[in-house]
Parts: structure tokens; C-alpha cells; sequence
């Protein structure tokens, strides 16, 4: 039987798709699609049935680092080329020992003098200044710790280590005048864009802007619910017929707009000449200093989360800690009777990656999945029972070049929620690079939500070992990724773990990575070995 297409038939046909859409649209996104307002410094409400409570933190974080310089850098922006600190016009030179002749283990202090590009002395203080020491011939390496005075003049502290002729080097890692140029680029709506997301529907693709934060104009989509109480925001599709709803990848773009002159300001790690070259003798046959005999896996937890450099040194090529004594072998025996009967978990970005990439190839893990690029990764080694899990941290993940599915990127505390009671696993968390471009405050949202699901997660399975994995030193000329950040991150992570240290590891891994001249932000395949053995020798009972 054939209908007639009359007008009346035509109208309410098209009322009913009206009708549709416009239900469509206010049961999926009346409560996502919003305009921007004015402050973004109001809890966001998550309802009930989604999430309990919002993970919103008022930002506390005080930009302060190792160096101890003051937070006037933080809002300069002075593009000046001659006001920064010039390795060329400043100076190091030995304190207090004019032979250059030290004993084994005695303390070593260099004063270092900064001077402008007009050869001008500094008379304020906030230059990442570093020091470390290394002999090539013994494979020996080691970092220092330096104190700024707030006058331009910085004071260094090493210790002799070893037995030789080392040298002693100093950089200028990042100047005041850099630190100001960053924070303010975090300040200016897309100077910095990272990831974009995918809105698909049929035949219908749409790319958008997306960020922690607004810093997008116009109507978004809040996908805050969605990303499991952390912020999280996408600018809305231009094309109607693209609705929130349809988001269904995050890709990232690495995209950022620095002018030539703050290329310039940014320069940094450079070195200060000349090199101090010392002799470190001793009145016994040692090589080099012992470490306190107490086992790394005995000490209390809190104590790693306040060690002072240098916690550790390279002595023919191996990492030796000046705290404790590793009472685990360097072997896959070793290494598989203590992950025997056990869940690794490693969530974070790819430099946590490499660890359990690392242990796949020298334990004989067996790939469940096909390694795609910063998708979950599942590795078991039947015999031992063992099972070793790597998970991104969630947004913001920057996906180099490729689409990632959302349903990938999920946060830290949405896996710790999910362990069973009375579970025995191991977890290593980091948080690091992939936060580098958003105000850290974002970094401190997601600590804060990490921190409340370490607590519950301690009571209802109080056996299982957790670990953060500490923040190293890298040098990235393309200034898109930078260590600068580390120093602000440590604060905000020791002060959100503040109440628990005393049942978390901090692994330190400043010092590897200062004392080697580390240049890439994915290390190296013998700092990763001696990263993880390091690990392993706290975490291993």
C-alpha cells in the first residue's frame, strides 16, 4: 500500500526530525555545551551519578626550585637580549682550596658569578644554575646541589666521590629572564597548543582545540564528567551538525608561537668556563666511597622523598647510591623472584614507558597486544605469574602525528579505583613532560586526585608497593618540552603527598640525568637500566 506524499504528510515528517534533533540535543548536551565564563576559578560541579565530587584544586603551587631563586623571574618579560646572565661574561672558580687537592669523600664548594651580556654583574638572583662532576677515563659522574644567594652569586656543593682527576662543570640551565618568558607564554591563549580533538559523525570530521583550561574562544563542550573530575575542555565544532557527543579521538599538534627574540631569551645549559680540574686522594685502597650499609628496600619511605645531592654517582658506569646499599642483583633471577606472583603497573608517559620496555626485553614478557603508540601496553610472563601493565596518565597526552582513541587516556586514580581489596600489585606513577605547556596547576589537579585514590586504595589493600617516579634533567633545543618545570613540579608533588610519604617511594632521578649532560627527554637505554635497578632496589623485599 503506497502513503501519498501530501503537504500535510511532508510537515509533520519534518516536525518529527525536528522534534528528534533538538531531544538529541538537550539529553546529550544541554549540560556539556557552554558558554565561557568569565572566571574559571569556581568548583565544577559534577553530578552525582558521574562522579561524587569535583577534582578541582584552587592553585597553591610557589614557583621555587633546587636552586632556591626567588619568584620575581616568574612574572618578568623582558626580551632585552643583553639583560640575561652570559656563560661568556661569567665566572666558576674553587672555593677555599687552592692546591685543588681533596680527600676521598671530603666536601667540594665552587662559587659561581653571573654577569649579563653587557659583562655586567647580576644583582639579583632566580638563573637555574647547576654543577656536577664527571672523569670520562672511570666512567664517574656526579651532580651537585647549588644554593642561590638572590645577589647573582650562587655557591655550589659536591663531594669527592672517587679516587682521580675529575672535573669540575658548571651550567647556566635556564636564565631568570628564560623562566619569565615560558610563564608568560602560559599566560597567552593559543601560544601553545598541543592537542586537538576529533569530532566524527557519518561522513562529518571536525578538528578542535582542546585544553585543562579554557583558553579558547567561544562555545565549548565540557568534558569535564567524561574525563573523570579533571578538566577538560573542547572548542565546539563550527559545523552544526557536529555535536559533542561525536568527539572521539585527541590528536596531538605540538604547535607553538614563540618569537625569535624569546628563542633567544629561552637558550639555555649553557656552559660556564673554565672547567676545574681536581685530585681526589686517599690515605686507604678504596676507589671509591661506600655506601651506608642500611638496604635501600629499609628505608623508611619518607626519607626518599627528602634526599639531598648527591643522592647517587656513576662509578665505571654503574649507578652507586650514597644512602643505601642495593641488596638486589642486576639479573633477570633476581629481578623475577621479586615481580614472582605480582601485578606491575606502570602508569605515565613514555619515559615510564621505557621501563616496562625495558624489563619486557631483558625478562622475556610475552606482548598481549601489538605495540601501538601510546596505547595501553600488557606483557606477561606466565611461568612466574607475573603481569606488567603500562597505562598513559590521561590529559593532557600529546599523541605525536596520530589520531589515539579517548578511551585511552585515562587518569592514574581511575586504576587505583579499580584494584580489588587485599591486591599485592606494584605501582609506578608519573607526571611530567606531557604537562609542560598548561599552568601547573593542572598537574596539581591530577596529583590531588591521585593522592586521594593512593589513600583509599593503602586501606583496602594495605600490601600493595606504590611509587612516583621523580623528574629528570633533559635538554630540548625545539623549547617545546623543558626540565625547567621539574623543579616547580617536585614542589607541588612532595606538598599534595605530603600526609602519605611515609608509605609512597620517591625515586630521584635529578641527579642520573644532571650529572650524565642528559639531552634528550626520553633517556637513554643505560640511565633507564640503572633508573629502574635503582627502583627495584627499594621496591624488592
Amino acid at each position: 500500500m503506497e502513503i501519498p506524499f501530501t503537504k500535510k504528510n511532508i510537515f509533520s515528517f519534518l516536525l518529527v526530525v525536528v522534534f528528534y534533533l533538538l531531544i538529541r540535543e538537550y539529553v546529550f548536551y544541554s549540560t556539556t555545551v557552554t558558554k565561557p565564563p568569565e572566571i574559571l576559578e569556581e568548583m565544577i560541579s559534577i553530578k552525582k551519578a558521574q562522579l561524587i565530587e569535583s577534582m578541582y584544586v584552587k592553585p597553591q603551587y610557589v614557583h621555587h626550585d633546587k636552586t632556591n631563586k626567588p619568584n620575581h623571574c616568574v612574572d618578568s618579560y623582558d626580551l632585552d637580549p643583553k639583560k640575561p646572565a652570559a656563560a661568556s661574561m661569567s665566572k666558576i672558580v674553587l672555593l677555599g682550596n687552592e692546591r685543588k687537592l681533596f680527600e676521598l669523600g671530603e666536601k667540594i664548594t665552587v662559587r659561581m658569578t653571573l654577569s649579563d651580556g653587557n659583562g655586567k654583574a647580576k644583582s639579583v638572583g632566580g638563573d637555574q644554575v647547576r654543577v656536577w662532576m664527571v672523569e670520562p677515563a672511570k666512567k664517574a659522574n656526579s651532580a651537585g646541589y647549588v644554593i642561590d644567594h638572590g645577589n647573582g652569586t650562587y655557591t655550589g656543593h659536591l663531594k669527592a666521590l672517587w679516587v682521580g682527576s675529575p672535573v669540575i662543570k658548571s651550567a647556566i640551565a635556564i636564565t631568570c629572564e628564560g623562566i619569565g618568558v615560558r610563564n608568560h607564554a602560559l599566560k597567552v591563549p593559543g601560544k601553545l597548543r598541543g592537542l586537538v580533538g576529533v569530532f566524527k559523525s557519518v561522513n562529518i570530521t571536525e578538528e578542535t582545540d582542546c585544553a585543562p583550561s579554557l583558553n579558547f574562544k567561544g562555545e565549548f563542550c565540557n568534558f569535564t564528567a567524561e574525563n573523570f573530575g579533571l578538566p577538560w575542555f573542547c572548542a565546539r565544532p563550527k559545523n552544526l551538525k557536529l555535536l559533542c557527543h561525536d568527539w572521539v579521538k585527541v590528536r596531538g599538534i605540538y604547535k607553538f608561537f614563540y618569537t625569535g627574540q624569546e628563542k633567544a631569551i629561552m637558550k639555555g645549559h649553557i656552559l660556564l668556563k673554565p672547567d676545574i680540574k681536581i685530585n681526589v686522594t686517599t690515605k686507604g685502597k678504596e676507589l671509591h666511597v661506600s655506601p651506608p650499609p642500611v638496604a635501600c628496600n629499609r628505608i623508611p619511605n619518607i626519607e626518599t622523598w627528602s634526599l639531598r645531592s648527591p643522592v647517587g654517582f656513576f662509578f665505571q658506569g654503574k649507578w652507586l647510591s650514597t644512602y643505601c646499599t642495593s641488596t638486589i642483583e642486576h639479573s633477570v633471577a633476581a629481578y623475577t623472584k621479586c615481580l614472582q606472583n605480582h601485578r606491575i603497573q606502570i602508569m605515565g608517559d613514555s619515559t615510564s614507558r621505557q621501563w616496562l620496555m625495558f624489563l619486557q626485553k631483558m625478562l622475556h614478557f610475552h606482548s598481549l597486544y601489538k605495540f601501538r603508540q601510546h596505547r595501553p601496553m600488557v606483557t606477561v610472563q606466565k611461568t612466574h605469574n607475573i603481569t606488567m601493565s603500562w597505562f598513559t596518565h590521561g590529559y593532557p597526552f600529546l599523541h605525536p602525528g596520530f589520531s589515539n582513541n579517548k578511551a585511552f587516556s585515562k587518569p592514574p586514580h581511575v586504576y587505583l579505583d579499580k584494584l580489588p581489596k587485599g591486591c599485592n600489585d606494584i605501582i609506578i606513577v608519573n607526571l611530567y613532560l606531557h604537562f609542560n605547556q598548561y599552568n601547573p596547576d593542572i598537574l596539581q589537579r591530577q596529583a590531588h586526585a591521585l593522592v586521594k585514590s593512593v589513600k583509599s586504595l593503602l586501606k583496602r589493600s594495605p600490601n600493595v608497593t606504590i611509587a612516583f617516579k621523580g623528574f629528570h634533567a633533559f635538554r630540548d633545543d625545539r623549547l617545546f618540552l623543558d626540565d625547567y618545570w621539574a623543579s616547580v613540579y617536585e614542589l607541588i608533588i612532595k606538598r599534595e603527598f605530603a600526609s602519605i610519604q611515609d608509605k609512597v617511594i620517591y625515586l630521584d632521578c635529578w641527579d642520573i640525568t644532571v650529572c650524565t649532560e642528559n639531552v634528550g627527554y626520553h633517556n637513554s637505554k643505560q640511565i633507564d637500566k640503572e633508573m629502574v635497578h635503582n627502583a627495584f632496589s627499594h621496591i624488592c623485599r
